[in-house]
Order: C-alpha cells, then sequence, then structure tokens
C-alpha cells in the first residue's frame, strides 16, 4: 500500500513539474453571455479557449481545445484572488450547479471545461449504451456484468479507432489542465469552489500547486479512496433518511425503516403491474445511484434522488407497484443518458481507487 502512494506521489510531483516548464501564450477572450443554474440567471462575461496538450509526458501529441469562461466580479471593493468552479461527474460538463452566494460580488469566477467532455475532442462512442441498455432486466447479474465490461473494452477501441489517446483523458491532465488556464492569465493564486468529483480534483490540485491556492471550499468531498459505492455507507444513508422521515408529515411513513421496507418488498412484489414488468435488480441499481442525490437531477426522464427512490419503495411495501413498473420501464433510457459514460468510465478508472481490488463492495440493497 506504501508503495502505491509513493508511486502516485511521484507521478504527481513529476506531472507538476512538467507543466511548471512549460510556456504558454495569453488566452483570447471574447463578451458573452453566460447562464448559470446554481443562480438561474445569465452574467455578461468572457468566453475563450485554451489548447491543452492531450498527453503531457508526450512531446509528440497533438492538442486539445477547451472553453474557458470568466465573469467578472460584479462589484468589487478591493483585489481578491479569483474563484475556479469545479463541478461534480465524472460524465458531465463543469456547469455551475450552486448558487454562486454573492461571492460572485468580489470575486472574478472562472469555469474551465473538461477534456474528453467539451471542446472539439470529446470521447464518444456506441458500444457502451448498447450494452446498458441490453442488460437493462438484470444490471448486476454476474452474466451482464460480464457483458458491460466487454462494452467498456469495446467502447475504449472505438475510441483509440477514432485517434484519440485515452493516456491523457485522466484525472491529473485535467488538474495540470486548470493550472495551464491559472498561468495563462497571468494568475498567481486561486480560490478552489468544488462540489462531489470536482473536490477530487481540487484536492489534486492541492496537493501538486499548494502555493498556488490562496482557500478552498470543497463541498460533498470524495477523496481518495471513495470513488466506490460502498454497501456501509448506502446503509448509513437510508438510516439517516429514516429519521429523517419520521419528522416530516409529508413523508411516506409505515412505521418501519427504509431498509427494512425495501427488504420486505423485494421478497413480495410481484414481477409485472398491469402488463408492465418489475425488475428488481434494475431497481436496486437506481436506487443506488439516486440515494447520492439528495435534489432533482436537471434534465433527467423520471426522479433520480434519494427522496423520490425511497417513495417508490414505501408505496411499493403499502401495496401500490405503479412507481416500481414505471421506474423499470423507464430507467434502462435514463441511465444510459444519465451520465456520459465514455468521460465516467475513463476519468472514473484514472483514479487509485479503481485499481485495488480489495476495496471492491458489490451493492446490496
Amino acid at each position: 500500500m506504501k508503495a502505491n502512494v509513493l508511486i502516485v506521489l511521484l507521478s504527481l510531483v513529476s506531472l507538476s513539474a512538467h507543466t511548471e516548464e512549460l510556456s504558454f501564450e495569453a488566452i483570447n477572450l471574447r463578451a458573452c453571455e453566460v447562464w448559470l443554474d446554481g443562480d438561474q440567471r445569465y452574467y455578461s462575461a468572457q468566453c475563450g479557449e485554451i489548447r491543452v496538450p492531450e498527453v503531457r509526458s508526450d512531446p509528440n501529441t497533438r492538442m486539445l481545445t477547451l472553453p474557458i469562461t470568466l465573469i467578472s466580479a460584479l462589484h468589487p471593493q478591493f483585489e481578491q484572488s479569483p474563484i475556479i468552479w469545479l463541478d461534480g461527474g465524472p460524465g458531465s460538463i463543469n456547469s455551475m450547479t450552486y448558487p454562486s452566494d454573492d461571492l460572485m460580488q468580489q470575486h472574478d469566477w472562472i469555469i474551465v471545461g473538461y477534456r474528453g467532455m467539451e471542446g472539439d475532442n470529446q470521447l464518444h462512442c456506441s458500444s457502451i449504451r448498447r450494452g446498458l441498455k441490453s442488460v437493462a432486466s438484470a444490471p448486476l447479474a454476474a452474466e451482464h456484468l460480464k457483458q458491460l465490461t466487454q462494452s467498456a473494452r469495446n467502447c475504449a477501441h472505438e475510441i483509440e479507432q477514432q485517434g484519440m489517446d485515452l493516456r491523457g483523458y485522466t484525472i491529473s491532465e485535467t488538474v495540470a489542465d486548470i493550472d495551464q488556464v491559472r498561468q495563462q492569465l497571468g494568475v498567481k493564486q486561486i480560490k478552489l469552489f468544488a462540489n462531489s468529483y470536482g473536490t477530487r480534483l481540487a484536492l489534486e490540485y492541492l496537493w501538486r500547486y499548494p502555493q498556488h491556492v490562496e482557500r478552498a471550499l470543497l463541498v460533498s468531498v470524495n477523496p481518495p479512496g471513495h470513488f466506490r459505492w460502498r454497501q456501509s455507507a448506502l446503509a448509513q444513508l437510508l438510516d439517516k433518511y429514516s429519521d429523517i422521515c419520521q419528522q416530516q408529515k409529508q413523508c411516506c411513513r409505515s412505521g418501519l425503516s427504509f431498509t427494512k421496507q425495501i427488504q420486505i418488498v423485494q421478497n413480495r412484489a410481484p414481477t409485472s403491474w398491469f402488463g408492465l414488468p418489475i425488475r428488481l435488480d434494475l431497481l436496486r441499481l437506481v436506487t443506488a445511484i439516486a440515494l447520492t442525490e439528495s435534489q432533482p437531477v436537471n434534465g433527467a426522464i423520471m426522479p433520480l434522488n434519494g427522496p423520490a427512490i425511497l417513495d417508490l419503495w414505501c408505496e411499493g411495501f403499502k401495496g401500490n407497484y405503479a412507481s416500481m413498473a414505471a421506474v423499470s420501464v423507464l430507467a434502462p433510457h435514463a441511465l444510459a443518458e444519465i451520465f456520459h459514460w465514455e468521460h465516467f468510465m475513463a476519468l472514473g478508472s484514472s483514479a487509485p481507487d479503481y485499481h485495488q481490488p480489495s476495496t471492491i463492495t458489490m451493492i446490496s440493497l
């Protein structure tokens, strides 16, 4: 374990040193209007692009283009370090989903597009979505997990056939992109504001470039070792929801904990409801995903958040399986589109979490 940590740290130092030696041209920015979901409004901003190496360790690598957005402080009273925003993922764009909470009044705001997800070289394949839909009836079954593994291999081959070098689509390269933006803007220090997966990027940035970080605000922190869902964490989350539910009049209450309700429903639910299938294996997977969200997911074709999915199980406990049937029908389509799976797999698997088999825990509800 110590050897693995040493290798990771040495690689980070090497990447950092290589990045600092590079010289960059200034970024050309143009006036634009930017919508921020977190504030539910448009801002006058400056938009532009940066050119970044696909694989920084390869002198013959090609260049990628990434978008950058800069919103100037609305009412600056004194000079402040700019804030760089890093959102959740991997598998989604770096959009501002949190309210800025007046931080934009005094701070310039910088949003850098994620490589492989935004810009002119986005990871794309057809095999992974076909694979997800083909195993929708029981995605956690052993034979179906093998099929999904093969779909992922096929996806990687498709991407490489397009001329993209998958060595460049990693968390470490993404962090180097952030520091390249800092350098090209001529900024000595920055403040980091990050959410979920974005906190993993922020933590690595802090380790590699501590001298350039004035402050960091991390929400829903995901440190190394926590990319994998753990049964114990899900159990604690269900217990927490059960406690909250007992205090809410509008909550679907049955007198039992959500863990117990789910166990009972799985044992007695029918296989169909008025002609629609009820796929318990699929519902378990959807539940594990939804429990990580407390708010509705933008663009989802069905409710993918903790409160909504627990209402589904509570209604099933009371004998109403309509929601379970509806989600069983909609989920295969929602799961295929809820993430940008190519980016999700490439960036997620670049973390050490995915290379320690002893940390693997199957989803169990």
